[in-house]
């Protein structure tokens, strides 16, 4: 049988009106590995980031604290490229 698979993968909404999911941000990094994680404003992905990775996502070459994440507007998930990327501290309620 012939798989139809072109196509059949589906991109997030970018509407850019997702909400910071604190409680996500705020669980234990599941390696030591990861220094962060990540949330797209744009398609409300929430990743983990290794160490490694955090300088091709922040420009500005800062590394986020153990209470802060990198907050996108854009991602590699639902663009070519994380655009706009910052560190934020998390909102804890």
């Amino acid at each position: 049988m012939e798989a139809k698979l072109f196509g059949s993968v589906v991109q997030p909404e970018t509407k850019g009106v997702h909400s910071v999911p604190v409680t996500e941000l705020a669980e234990p990094l599941p390696h030591e590995d990861y220094a962060t994680r990540f949330f797209c404003g744009g398609c409300g992905t929430v990743l983990p980031v290794l160490r490694e990775a955090v300088p091709g996502i922040v420009s500005s070459g800062a590394e986020p604290g153990p209470d802060q994440y990198i907050h996108t507007d854009r991602c590699d998930v639902c663009d070519s490229g994380f655009e706009n990327a910052r560190i934020k501290n998390i909102p804890f309620s």
